[in-house]
């Protein structure tokens, strides 16, 4: 409730809500611009550690503007933009390790992170990558990559080779391609071409000697990492597609995929391959894939879960679904009727990479059982596109899962690009006004620093370096500042979770209200006015309503 006394505090709300008030009547941009501001939260929301040097890199084309942001902590340490407008590394408490002197800067694994000393702005493969240790010193000149059990997959002349901590090879660069090592494996590619595919490659795996304990084989078309013991891995074929829509080319016969099978630390086909698409197994779990089932049209794929003998747990029924985490997994739909009366470009447009912005689409999380446990709140998504790792070549790592108990959310609108944090009894515990966010990562998350949250008040110094943050901003403050900078979809994000929580809270009420005159839903403005008067009559905010609705009453 709205407190009746006014307090110094209560006297700065009221005058900025003055203002706010009436800026709201005019022509205003709703876009936050990021200024290079980073920082990095705490499971409750509270910014813990701001990174600001007042850098804008507008071009997000330049390899600086694609590099050039805060990474998650990773062996203690985090790379963070820095004054001058450089890269360096931080602890968690906000003290600088390695002083900032990086174009882009990657995490730490096994003591070591790829780096590109700067200046530099050409293109991110070309780049003069090296690694530092936790020293800041160069130990490995020349060398672009990602270490994973003490060992690096880099490319040199064409030919990709295994580097050691110590900057030697462990295995020559010979093959085609090859993956980072995992459970003591790595799939390569060498140059034996398979018979039933001239235009390709055969796979195997070699142990960190460089040994082949699965030899290159004509069954073996493509590996990937081993998890739990098991490799998923596809038998020659035509790839004619990706993702949950593949169309087949012109005169191509139905049947014509590869399918995917997994694979034991023997080499042998533990699952036969037999699936259109497939994922990792994860908590005992994988998901797959089957295209031209009675539940689909041709060419459409449904997901479903099985377990290490490859029978179906849960059935394909869903038209995406994402490996399980924290004995959770996320899964989309759309209702059958539905789905049956979408035009072809439609349903295209259903199951692409866009879908989760389709009215239509359905997200939840389901247990192993396939039993749905948890909703997502109407109008958000946690449905986030795939991100490339750096320094990893072509390797991507996904947000669509529960990290440390909690997992990225966005609302369902393309143009808003704002992020939070959902836990696992589906409340959004940090609210969706970051531009940017990372998972979560020994216990804090990186975050981009909206304006309205990182520039309080006018006329307060800068902060040029990693420190620890001031005192945090309750979400009803956020709210005013927001109002303030005019980011009303911002404030409404904030105030939205206040009133969930507490709706009798006239002050969020109110703010709302302002908020949604900003953003021209007047209709929504007035009812929120009704409110804040009904529930603090002759309050000096309740006046400040009166006059809101009278206004909009006149104008509208």
């Amino acid at each position: 409730m709205w407190p009746l006394t006014r307090t110094p505090t209560m006297k700065k709300y009221l005058a900025a809500l003055s203002v706010a008030y009436f800026a709201c009547h005019t022509d205003v941009s709703l876009a936050t611009t990021p200024h290079g501001n980073y920082g990095f939260v705490d499971k409750l929301g509270n910014v813990v550690i701001r990174c600001k040097d007042g850098t804008q890199r507008k071009d997000w084309r330049q390899f600086d503007a694609l590099y050039y942001k805060a990474g998650s902590f990773s062996e203690g340490l985090a790379a963070v933009p820095l004054p001058p407008g450089k890269l360096g590394y931080i602890d968690k408490t906000g003290k600088v390790i390695i002083p900032p002197r990086f174009a882009a800067a990657g995490e730490f694994h096994c003591g070591l992170a790829c780096v590109v000393l700067a200046p530099y702005a050409g293109e991110g493969i070309d780049a003069p990558w090296c690694f530092i240790n936790r020293s800041g010193q160069i130990v490995i000149k020349h060398k672009r990559g990602t270490f994973s059990e003490s060992l690096a997959a880099i490319e040199e002349d064409g030919r990709i080779g295994y580097l050691n901590t110590h900057g030697d090879y462990q295995i020559q660069p010979q093959f085609v391609s090859g993956n980072p090592f995992s459970e003591g494996l790595a799939c390569v590619q060498q140059n034996f071409v398979a018979a039933s595919d001239p235009e390709g490659y055969c796979a195997g795996y070699v142990n960190t000697k460089g040994a082949w304990i699965i030899s290159p084989r004509a069954d073996l078309y493509q590996g990937y990492d081993f998890h739990e013991g098991m490799a998923r891995a596809s038998i020659p074929g035509v790839t004619v597609g990706s993702g949950a829509w593949t169309r087949r080319a012109e005169g191509e016969k139905t049947g014509n995929y590869m399918k995917f099978g997994y694979l034991d630390q023997k080499g042998r086909w533990a699952i036969k391959p037999q699936f259109a698409e497939s994922r990792d197994f994860s908590e005992g779990m994988a998901v797959v894939g089957l295209c031209n089932t009675p539940l689909t049209k041709p060419d459409e794929t449904r997901y479903g879960y099985i377990d290490r003998s490859g029978a179906f747990v849960v059935p394909p029924r869903f038209l995406d679904a994402n490996p399980f985490s924290e004995g959770l997994a996320l899964v989309g739909e759309i209702d059958a009727k539905t789905l049956a009366d979408m035009s072809d470009s439609n349903r295209f447009l259903a199951l692409s990479e866009n879908r989760h912005y389709t009215e239509a689409w359905k997200e939840g999380f389901v247990n192993k059982k396939g039993q749905p446990v948890l909703s997502i709140p109407a109008g958000y998504t946690c449905r986030i596109a795939r991100q490339p790792a750096l320094g990893g070549g072509n390797h991507y790592f996904d947000n669509n899962k529960f990290v440390e108990g909690l997992i990225r959310i966005t609302p369902k609108d393309p143009g808003r690009k704002k992020y939070g944090f959902m836990d696992k009894s589906g409340n959004i515990v940090i609210p969706c006004i970051y531009p940017i966010v990372n998972d979560f990562h020994e216990g804090l998350a990186s975050v981009l620093l909206p304006e309205s949250v990182d520039e309080p008040s006018a006329g307060k110094p800068s902060q040029t370096s990693a420190t620890p943050a001031a005192k945090t901003l309750s979400p009803l403050e956020q709210a005013s500042f927001a109002i303030q900078s005019k980011n009303f979809q911002n404030s409404i994000d904030l105030l939205s979770l206040v009133i969930s929580k507490d709706g009798k809270n006239a002050q969020a009420h109110y703010l709302l209200a302002v908020s949604y005159v900003g953003v021209r839903r007047y209709s929504e403005a007035k009812e929120e006015y009704k409110i804040v008067i009904k529930l603090t009559p002759n309050s000096k905010v309740s006046q400040l309503a009166e006059q809101g609705l009278k206004k909009l009453t006149e104008s509208n």
